[in-house]
């Protein structure tokens, strides 16, 4: 459970704080933990290959996420803008097959126990797949809590789990 505060300011002399009213919010790992998106992960990183050698680039995709990243930067060395468009592409090919083993997810056992359990508490889930297969999946689970504050999903350009900042996100 991660504690999110609300409030803050200027102090007027540049400085800023942030006030310490706490508000409790559940922050869950989507696969593994509430359901098993079954991707290809082998296929990704052909494609990822496959991208980035149309440009001399040998990439080597292990870890997925660090592998475009590196090969992001040996495919424009000098160019911070050209990078952050190779990392879109490379993260469009993992999306894309989330996206395609959304059709195949399965809930986790004790998922739908336990998020009914929650109640009314709000709910963020925090996961390293992009946010829009992460709510079909959710969805084609039938694991959508209405309580749902946010999906926080890897994204190109920031940093993913094991960082604190989706969590500090949620």
């Amino acid at each position: 459970m991660v504690k999110r505060f609300k409030g803050g300011g200027s102090l007027g002399n540049g400085g800023y704080y942030v006030a310490m009213t706490p508000q409790r919010i559940w922050a869950l790992d989507l696969d593994g933990t509430l359901l098993r998106l079954p991707v290809d992960i082998e296929a990704v990183r052909a494609g990822v290959v496959e991208l980035f050698s149309r440009v001399g680039v040998v990439a080597t995709p292990r870890p997925i996420l660090s592998g475009i990243q590196a090969a992001a930067r040996a495919a424009a060395p000098e160019d911070l803008a050209e990078q952050a468009r190779w990392r879109a592409r490379g993260h469009g090919i993992i999306e894309a097959a989330e996206l395609e083993a959304a059709a195949s997810a399965r809930p986790c056992p004790g998922a739908r126990a336990f998020l009914e359990a929650l109640g009314q508490e709000p709910v963020a889930i925090v996961t390293n797949n992009a946010a829009a297969p992460a709510r079909a999946a959710l969805e084609r689970c039938g694991l959508l809590p209405g309580n749902l504050v946010k999906i926080i999903g890897r994204e190109p350009h920031r940093p993913a789990k094991s960082s604190p900042e989706p969590l500090l996100r949620a």
